[in-house]
């Protein structure tokens, strides 16, 4: 059984292909309408509905650049959902603290990933 055929091609040259298939994609015309790896995968994450829980670990992502080193080492960022953030402190001084500092978290955050993402910080 044999799925190749031989075809002649324009330059005198022998091109194998597929029976069945009309053209090798090398063939085809090409699309005017190139685009970047990057813009495709930000097209399929988009038309995924994706693109908010992807800001939204981007919070996580720059919980230590935004609260610094010193709070970072006293807290674990968790997860987030639905504008929610929750954050493992290592001990109730620092949780107390934190909690007066929450406003100003959320302002730092939400001005870093430049959208109204993190509406609350739950610390436990």
């Amino acid at each position: 059984m044999n799925f190749l055929t031989k075809n002649k091609g324009s330059k005198g040259n022998f091109k194998f292909r597929l029976k069945g298939f009309r053209k090798w994609e090398s063939e085809q015309p090409r699309s005017s309408e190139l685009t970047s790896i990057n813009g495709a995968i930000n097209d399929l994450v988009r038309s995924l509905g994706y693109e908010s829980r992807i800001k939204e670990q981007k919070a996580i992502m720059i919980w230590e650049k935004v609260v610094g080193k010193r709070i970072a080492a006293v807290t674990n960022p968790l997860s987030i959902k639905k504008g929610i953030l929750k954050i493992k402190v290592k001990n109730p001084p620092w949780r107390q603290e934190l909690t007066y500092m929450k406003e100003d978290i959320i302002k730092k955050l939400n001005d870093e990933i430049g959208d109204i993402l993190v509406s609350d910080i739950k610390f436990s």
